[in-house]
Formats: C-alpha cells, structure tokens, sequence
C-alpha cells in the first residue's frame, strides 16, 4: 500500500480485491486483466493507469475525501499527477509481483506474439 497527499489529506492507494471491484464498474474491464486493458481498443496506458489508480482512491478512502473522476482528472499540478501515475504503477507491480525487466520483457514478448499472429494473417504471394 501507499499512500498520496491530495488536498492536504494523505489517502492510500492499494491494489486489492475492492479495487478490482471498484475498476470493473467504472470500466466494465477486468483489473486482473490490466497489462491487456492497456492495449486494448482506445484505452492507452495513462487511460488505464489513471483509472486503475483512482478506483484504488475509491475503495481504500472514505468517499467524501476523493474528488469525482471529472474533477479529479482536471487536477492542474504536474508534481501530483507525476506522483500518482508512479505511485499507482508500483502498486500494480507489486500486487502482481512484476519487476521492471519482467514487465518490459512481458510487453516485448506480447508485441512478438501479436506481430507473429498478423504474419499468419497476412496472405502470402505464390
């Protein structure tokens, strides 16, 4: 778990069960199906981190103390949005025990299978 200052309050953010929850009703996406949600359709990493992040504001907080989605996402200080993308990051990696190499080596792996697949694809010249 860690924690962010938001408004002169310190407010945990947590990977868990209740953020998983809090994510797939936001989303309609599965939170353990996160490395797949940051390819999928139009979602970017930022899209996903930034809702994956503030579901772990809302299920580890009372709710009083977390802004709505549309004011929070309108927060204008480049230091906390900096903190928060990191902060929710590392909670991810944590809670699925991935390291920086593994996840770059995840990612790599990922774009070789896909590009493979479209190789399949692709009608061959006789």
């Amino acid at each position: 778990m860690r924690t962010i200052t938001l408004n002169g309050k310190e407010l945990k953010l947590a990977m868990n069960m209740a953020t998983a929850v809090t994510y797939q009703r936001m989303t309609g996406l599965d939170a353990f199906q996160i490395m797949q949600n940051f390819h999928e359709g139009s979602r970017t990493i930022l899209d996903s981190t930034v809702n994956i992040g503030y579901s772990m504001l809302l299920a580890n907080n009372d709710a009083i103390d977390v802004p709505d989605f549309d004011v929070f996402t309108k927060i204008d200080d480049v230091e906390f949005t900096s903190k928060f993308i990191k902060a929710a990051i590392d909670e991810l990696m944590d809670y699925f025990k991935l390291t920086p190499h593994e996840q770059a080596s995840k990612a790599a792996d990922d774009s070789a299978s896909k590009q493979g697949e479209k190789e399949e694809e692709a009608p061959k010249n006789a």
